[in-house]
């Protein structure tokens, strides 16, 4: 019989299921709150009581973070976003760019998002199931994608370019292709293409197919060692959803007047929306000061030097934190990369959620403003925590079915599919 690990009802009162999910309702509010700035173009100034908040998280995820550390061993991935994010402070701290009683909230923004990271990690290991995690996340889903979809219409440029507040409900489908329930699934994700459409955001449309497109080959990966039926059913599903998103397509596009097709025709004739004067601004000005070429400038120097974010964090990581703090950035994106082909070799269940959530993130960091502005993807590193932190107990369950039956003959491939079913 399949040995599972079982829910603790008690552990759903512990310190760090209840602050994530604390975490939950907080960025739901902050969301809500950097829309209206965003639509209604208010300039947010000052320490608000979210900011406290912040530092709160902070504060208690590194406590728990060294607890847990003499009691398990933790993942490498989470070690290296912190040493990230400490090089970034030691950089900000030493460059001048902000006063002195500044800087310890410059110091919570930078490590925020691997807090949120970390106590999500060690809450879904604790509660050995993402599934309470789970059930929060679609009601975040709706809410945002309505509030997301309500306010969008206060906006007055006709052409929908101003709707990057998009990518807050985007960055959500990794969690949706998490979902069991294949409706539940399929509505939210046509909930979430729908607000990609209106947005009129060329990266978010592209990220979108490439991602579906990801996540059907793996689905097509993990049952390949299994019945032509079941691969079968993986290319029909991969057709009707396709079919229901050209037609969502083609009504919105009537609906809305919105012209897609003239939107990327123009992806050469603008440069990516200036993109690429942008990113030659950014290496001159880095060429331009081999002083910083190590340690770089400060967080957010692009934007305080030039009045405009990179919009590569690569670009943006290389300016700000320098040679040395690229190369931290790109072994923690490394390590990401690394359960990926750790998870494919185990067959994890959740490969595709996982793929799309780097295929997504791949398109934010290589044209968006990840790095510099966090809050834009926090549901993105609560997942990796989440799901690394269920994929480890994944494990757990694969060893010890392993170690139950390793008398009973049954080959590898037959264990792992009693597993993830």
């Amino acid at each position: 019989m399949l040995l599972e690990n079982k829910t603790c009802i008690s552990s759903l009162f512990s310190f760090e299921v209840l602050l994530s999910f604390a975490l939950f309702i907080a960025i739901i509010f902050n969301f809500r709150y950097k829309i209206y700035v965003y639509v209604d173009g208010f300039t947010d100034v000052g320490v608000g009581k979210y900011s406290y908040f912040m530092a709160m998280v902070v504060v208690i995820s590194f406590i728990d973070l060294v607890v847990n550390s003499m009691m398990r061993n933790t993942g490498r991935f989470l070690w290296l976003a912190i040493v990230f994010a400490s090089f970034a402070c030691l950089t900000t701290a030493i460059s001048g760019l902000y006063v002195i009683n500044k800087l310890p909230f410059r110091f919570v923004i930078i490590f925020y998002w691997v807090s949120v990271m970390i106590l999500s990690y060690y809450s879904v290991l604790k509660l050995k199931t993402v599934k309470y995690h789970n059930a929060i996340m679609v009601f975040m889903v709706i809410f945002i994608a309505y509030v997301y979809y309500a306010l969008s219409f206060r906006v007055t440029n006709t052409t929908y370019t101003a709707l990057n507040p998009v990518y807050f409900v985007a960055y959500f489908m990794p969690i949706v292709l998490f979902l069991r329930i294949k409706l539940v699934k399929i509505g939210l994700l046509l909930v979430i293409f729908i607000c990609v459409v209106l947005s009129y955001k060329r990266m978010a449309i592209m990220a979108y197919v490439s991602s579906m497109a990801v996540y059907f080959y793996c689905l097509y990966k993990l049952n390949s060692g299994n019945k032509l039926w079941k691969n079968l059913v993986v290319f029909f599903g991969a057709l009707v959803f396709i079919s229901i998103l050209f037609f969502a397509y083609k009504h919105l596009s009537m609906v809305f007047e919105i012209d897609w097709s003239s939107r990327l025709s123009s992806l050469t004739q603008d440069a990516g929306s200036g993109r690429l004067y942008i990113y030659q601004r950014v290496i001159d000005a880095f060429l331009s000061e081999p002083s910083c070429w190590l340690i770089g400038h400060g967080r957010e120097a692009v934007f305080i030097t030039m009045g405009e974010y990179a919009h590569n964090d690569l670009l943006e990581i290389l300016f700000d934190y320098g040679l040395f703090g690229l190369f931290f950035y790109i072994a923690f994106i490394v390590s990401l990369i690394k359960i990926l082909i750790e998870m494919k070799k185990y067959q994890y269940p959740h490969l595709g959620a996982y793929a799309v959530s780097l295929v997504w993130f791949a398109w934010g960091s290589m044209f968006s403003i990840l790095l510099s502005q966090t809050d834009w993807f926090l549901c993105l590193t609560m997942f990796w925590g989440m799901t690394i932190a269920d994929f480890q107990n994944y494990k757990a369950k694969l060893a010890e079915y392993y170690y139950e039956n390793e008398q009973s003959g049954l080959n590898d491939s037959q264990i792992i599919n009693d597993c993830n079913y």
